[in-house]
C-alpha cells in the first residue's frame, strides 16, 4: 500500500462503495415488518424463546419515529393491522415487557374503541396468567394440605 493511487482506490472501494442509504420508512413498510414478525413468532417455540430480543425487535418496530409516521398517516385499517400483529407478538413476553408494549399500542390505537378494548382485554389476560403462574404452586400446596387434614379427620 505504499503506492498512493492504489491506496486511494482501496479506500474508495472500502468506504464509499459500501455505504448504503437507509430505506425510507413508510407506514406500509412498518405493516410489512409487523406481519413478518408475526409470522416469525408463530413459528417459534414459546418455551425456548429469547424474550429480550423479541422485546427489542418490537420496540424497534414501534419506536418514536415510526409512531409519528403511523399517527401522521391516519389509516385506521393499517394501524389496526399493525396493533393486532404486535399484540399477538407481545403474548410471548413477560408481563412487565408486555405492559410497556401495550402502553405504546394504546397510543397508536388513539380513539379506536375496538382496538382499545382488545388491548385492555389482552393486558388483563396477561396479568391473570402472570398471577396464575406466580401463585399456582402455593394454591396446589394449600389444596394438598387441606385434603390431608380432611382425610386425617375422617380416619
Amino acid at each position: 500500500m505504499s503506492d498512493s493511487k492504489h491506496r486511494q482506490d482501496y479506500h474508495y472501494k472500502l468506504f464509499y462503495t459500501q455505504i448504503k442509504t437507509n430505506p425510507v420508512v413508510t407506514a406500509t413498510s412498518i405493516a410489512n415488518q409487523s406481519e413478518d414478525l408475526l409470522q416469525f413468532t408463530k413459528a417459534l417455540d414459546p418455551y425456548r424463546l429469547d424474550t429480550e430480543s423479541l422485546y427489542n425487535q418490537i420496540s424497534l418496530l414501534i419506536n418514536d419515529n415510526n409512531q409519528s409516521i403511523l399517527l401522521s398517516v391516519r389509516n385506521p385499517t393499517l394501524i389496526e393491522g399493525i396493533v393486532l400483529n404486535l399484540l399477538h407478538c407481545s403474548q410471548l413476553l413477560p408481563l412487565d415487557s408486555a405492559l410497556s408494549i401495550h402502553k405504546i399500542l394504546l397510543t397508536l390505537a388513539d380513539k379506536n374503541e375496538k382496538l382499545l378494548a382488545i388491548i385492555n382485554k389482552q393486558t388483563q389476560w396477561q396479568k391473570l396468567l402472570h398471577y396464575w403462574d406466580k401463585y399456582k404452586l402455593l394454591l396446589a400446596l394449600a389444596i394438598a394440605i387441606t385434603l390431608c387434614i380432611i382425610f386425617f379427620k375422617l380416619v
